[in-house]
């Protein structure tokens, strides 16, 4: 039996301009958000990637007469063994120590460049494929980073480039910004159901938990969570009731679950390549955890057993996501235009026990040319909204946004082409984009898209 009904190709529909009437609509009370990259003052985003962030010492006034041991202590913990163990060399004048630590320090060398040439993906100075597997298109320049609703309130936040986020909410006036001189290069953003203000960034130096317990105000509540090779963070998600979150880094090959609350964390561990995306099912059932490579593996969570799966090798997933009843997961790979699709129902699984791993094509996104533009092409992003209606996909070098029509009738998931979405000029692109969940008095679908030009759009599907 076929758990999918799809005429491909699928890049077709009128292109709708995104100029709507807010009056006209149920939008008048979404918050206006214009990024504008002059007045991002301080911008990292011309800092290499990977780079130390030593702005705050740079700017710091350090005593003259620092102790020895105490410095070192301080440039261990600013910059790392290395530079403390050059520290030591220089500043130590008894020649036999002054050889120990410089006998150190080679052999710090060594062990760096054997570990750069066995495991190259923990060396974050040559992590440039980041921005790659992160769910923003041009990340590295982008003014929005990252977008991400409440499950559960009218409560919406933004990354922007200069590492600041802020928190837009209808029963407030006041913005709320979150800094901190951790939350370095921020690649994703995760809002803890249940909880009316805690949220989770993913980012350069681990994960920032972030408690807002005053709406509105400034807070310096915060817990930062670091394991040890496992940063920058690709990508991290709650799951359903909030008790779980789950992590990945493209410097680990394990995906890491943290209890936050006890601040505890069991690795899923697994060798070969570095992990990059994490999903729940909606049923918190599964887990899908993708690798920088061929491999993906999807968890059973009642025992954490994982089933693996493997694409055509030189390719690795570029976004995934979950059906809403949890029984189909949908994929798109870094290579091709395909969109697969993979379903879970227990009748299934028993048979691929028997039989080969296979995922299925359901559509092909081959650019296609509709007068001065120009639609379909790699995808870069998937997304699904909560009533299984619709799925949207960005794309990595054309400027429209693709939005499908979806059902599933007996678990048999059918697609179909509905609509295009451009930009406000030919040299506008979308960068990132997500559905609004799905709540009580907020029941309507509304696609929200990031543009390169700092614009955000809330975009309403019927």
């Amino acid at each position: 039996m076929d758990h999918f009904s799809c005429t491909l190709p699928l890049i077709e529909g009128e292109i709708i301009n995104n100029d709507f009437n807010r009056s006209t609509t149920k939008l008048a009370t979404y918050p206006d958000i214009y990024i504008r990259r002059e007045g991002l003052i301080g911008s990292t985003h011309s800092i290499p990637f990977g780079s130390r962030y030593n702005l705050d010492r740079a700017i710091l006034i350090t005593p003259q007469n620092e102790p020895l041991p105490k410095r070192l202590a301080r440039i261990f913990f600013e910059e790392g063994p290395t530079e403390a163990l050059r520290e030591a060399e220089l500043q130590t004048q008894d020649q036999p120590i002054n050889y120990l630590f410089r006998g150190l320090n080679f052999a710090l060398c060594k062990l760096k460049h054997l570990n750069q040439i066995f495991w190259p993906y923990r060396n974050n100075e040559n992590v440039n494929n980041l921005s790659e597997f992160v769910q923003t298109r041009d990340w590295q320049n982008s003014p929005i980073r990252c977008i991400r609703w409440h499950p559960n309130y009218f409560k919406l936040a933004v990354a922007s480039v200069d590492d600041n986020i802020k928190i837009y909410s209808s029963d407030t006036v006041t913005i709320t910004t979150l800094k901190h001189g951790y939350q370095k290069c921020i690649t994703s953003l995760a809002w803890r159901p249940l909880c009316a203000g805690e949220l989770a960034v993913g980012c350069n130096n681990g994960i920032i938990i972030w408690k807002l317990d005053t709406p509105g105000r400034h807070t310096s509540q915060y817990l930062h969570l670091t394991s040890i090779n496992h940063h920058p963070i690709s990508s991290l998600e709650w799951n359903r009731n909030g008790s779980l979150l789950v992590s990945v880094s493209l410097s680990d090959p394990n995906a890491i679950i943290w209890d936050v609350d006890t601040n505890r964390n069991i690795p899923l561990k697994r060798i070969g390549m570095p992990c990059a995306i994490a999903k729940w099912s909606p049923d918190n059932q599964r887990l899908f955890t993708s690798t920088a490579g061929s491999v993906f593996r999807v968890w059973q969570t009642s025992k954490w057993t994982p089933e693996r799966w493997t694409i055509p090798t030189g390719a690795a997933i570029q976004s995934a996501v979950w059906s809403p009843c949890s029984n189909h997961l949908l994929f798109i790979t870094t290579t091709d235009t395909i969109l697969y699709s993979l379903c879970f129902l227990e009748e299934q699984i028993y048979r691929v026990a028997a039989a080969a791993k296979q995922s299925f094509p359901i559509a092909d996104f081959k650019p296609v040319q509709f007068g001065q533009r120009t639609i379909g092409g790699l995808p870069k992003s998937i997304v699904w909204d909560q009533t299984g209606r619709f799925v949207a996909v960005m794309f990595k070098t054309t400027s429209s946004i693709s939005v499908f029509s979806t059902s599933i009738n007996r678990n048999v998931l059918s697609i179909s082409p509905n609509f295009n979405i451009s930009g406000d000029d030919a040299d506008e692109f979308p960068s990132f984009i997500c559905f609004k969940e799905k709540y009580e008095k907020h029941d309507d679908v509304v696609l929200t898209i990031g543009w390169s030009t700092g614009r955000i759009q809330y975009f309403p599907i019927r």
